[in-house]
């Protein structure tokens, strides 16, 4: 599972707004359980955006932003194929957890 991966999102409840999530956890902690995910969301104009903190990226043709402060851990085992791959964006996800944990 390497960092930058995007996954269809398995929660079927969730997928009309969020539908994928991106790996962004470091490649070296690939015994753990769990994986440090960041959902990708739908465009909707109803949230307010931070450049930074929300970068807009493309998965599959869909517009998502990064959801940065909403971070979680989910199951490897629930994780299936990856969809696609956000590693050609890393500057601006790695640029978007900092600002999230340091403020700059």
């Amino acid at each position: 599972m390497p960092r930058f991966d995007v996954y269809a999102n398995p929660i079927a409840a969730d997928r009309k707004h969020t539908p994928f999530w991106l790996d962004v956890q470091a490649d070296h902690l690939q015994t753990l359980a769990t994986r440090v995910v960041l959902p990708l969301s739908r465009l909707s104009g109803a949230q307010p955006l931070k450049q930074r903190l929300n970068p807009v990226v493309e998965v599959e043709g869909t517009s998502v932003f990064a959801d940065t402060a909403n971070l979680a851990t989910f199951p490897v085992a629930l994780l299936r194929r990856p969809v696609g791959s956000l590693r050609h964006e890393r500057m601006a996800i790695d640029d978007a957890l900092d600002f999230l944990f340091s403020g700059y």
